[in-house]
């Protein structure tokens, strides 16, 4: 995901950033951070790995910054998402 993000947040003339918006009707980098809340919210409801962990994997590297996109976008934090939609997973 890191090359992604280089080449379409970093490296993209501003035309091609026009172009990307006209098709899928947000910016490069909201459709990056849509992306990456997608995965973190199928891992939540499919894997029993830490909140922090998927946070750190799917691209975040502040926590905080993480829990408020997440909540943004589906309206309750990462652990009420898993609660909610997800099975439960204990750790040994």
């Amino acid at each position: 995901m890191a090359s992604i993000r280089k080449e379409i947040l970093i490296d993209a003339p501003p035309g091609k950033v026009w172009a990307f918006k006209a098709v899928t009707g947000v910016t490069p980098h909201q459709w990056l951070l849509r992306a990456r809340l997608r995965d973190a919210a199928r891992r939540l409801t499919t894997t029993p790995d830490a909140v922090t962990a998927i946070a750190l994997d799917v691209g975040f590297d502040d926590l905080s910054n993480f829990i408020r996109s997440f909540r943004t976008e589906y309206g309750v934090s990462p652990s009420r998402y898993r609660q909610r939609r997800g099975k439960k997973h204990h750790h040994p």
